[in-house]
């Protein structure tokens, strides 16, 4: 799937991390596969972890093309659907809400993305972030916040330059939010905080057994 420009680039770079899982090495780390002899660091030039983890799993159990194409799919799959959640959340309508999901989830610049920016494609982040401040603001839970952590966690996974930009949005809105809706803004971040902090707690045993 592609129109063989950066989609090979990608491709190339889940056969790098399938490889290094095969010799049970971190990913993400130097590899000469690439501008050999001398080789370079893959952490530091690869982008998209989500994307290119699922195709290098998958390529280990299946052909590198299909595992490709097929991880190509489940992102694709996964735009419609986190877009599908959070349009029907909105005008609580079930066709509504998978209207909203396929226009959003794929339209044109997720197409085009696609086929020669993979790294960029996959948007379904932003839909499950807004969706989840939504039932945060109705519902506020420690479960509301996990799906914002998730949600952060996706959306940094999927793109870095997406992270860049949801934080720079973030400098950009917190402070508006503050001066026009000073006490909701702030009762809202720390209930957040606090949550986080809980979530945190509850985990650190699992984690230590």
């Amino acid at each position: 799937i592609g129109d063989g420009g950066d989609n090979y680039h990608q491709f190339v770079f889940q056969y790098i991390a399938a490889q290094k899982i095969i010799k049970l090495q971190f990913p993400f780390s130097h590899t000469d596969i690439l501008r050999y002899p001398v080789g370079f660091d893959f952490g530091a030039g690869a982008e998209s972890v989500l994307i290119i983890l699922t195709g290098a799993i998958l390529s280990i159990f299946s052909n590198s093309i299909f595992a490709y194409n097929l991880t190509i799919l489940i992102f694709f799959t996964l735009n419609g659907f986190l877009s599908f959640i959070l349009f029907r959340y909105i005008s609580k309508n079930y066709i509504l809400g998978l209207i909203g999901g396929l226009i959003y989830g794929y339209s044109s610049y997720v197409i085009a993305r696609s086929a020669g920016h993979p790294n960029l494609f996959f948007v379904g982040g932003f839909p499950l972030l807004i969706y989840s401040i939504l039932k945060c603001k109705n519902d506020f839970t420690i479960k509301n916040v996990f799906y914002i952590l998730v949600s952060l966690t996706l959306i940094y996974l999927g793109s870095y330059a997406y992270a860049m930009l949801l934080f720079s949005t973030f400098l950009v809105f917190v402070p508006i939010l503050f001066i026009f809706y000073k006490n909701d803004a702030y009762l809202f971040i720390l209930n957040i905080f606090r949550k986080i902090v809980k979530i945190i707690l509850v985990s650190i045993p699992i984690l230590v057994a």
